[in-house]
């Protein structure tokens, strides 16, 4: 398992990045894992949920977003829509990131 995630970091780049929401109510007290990749895989639906599953056993039980900037440096989100929603009206500067390495 440890080689197969490597490789996923590999190829997309990932920094691995783990942060939690409490803006209202809806997502008060929820954990989620927010893992920075490159554009090209945001884009990508298949790339992207895959990506997801591979990060699956780091954050195990927590939704997992994945989050590229655009060509305007702007946050762009991909995972479960309410948790993506919330997400696009935080500034990024206001996450509080924690970076995680993966072996």
């Amino acid at each position: 398992m440890k080689t197969r995630l490597k490789a996923l970091e590999k190829k997309i780049g990932g920094n691995f990045y783990e942060t939690s929401g409490s803006g209202d109510k809806k997502n008060r007290g929820l954990h989620f894992a927010v893992v920075v990749v490159k554009k090209s895989v945001l884009d990508n639906r298949i790339e992207a949920n895959r990506a997801m599953q591979g990060f699956q056993p780091i954050f195990p039980g927590i939704p997992i977003l994945l989050m590229a900037q655009n060509h305007q440096g702007r946050a762009e989100y991909y995972g479960r829509k309410d948790i993506s929603h919330f997400l696009a009206n935080v500034p990024l500067h206001a996450i509080p990131w924690k970076e995680y390495t993966v072996n």
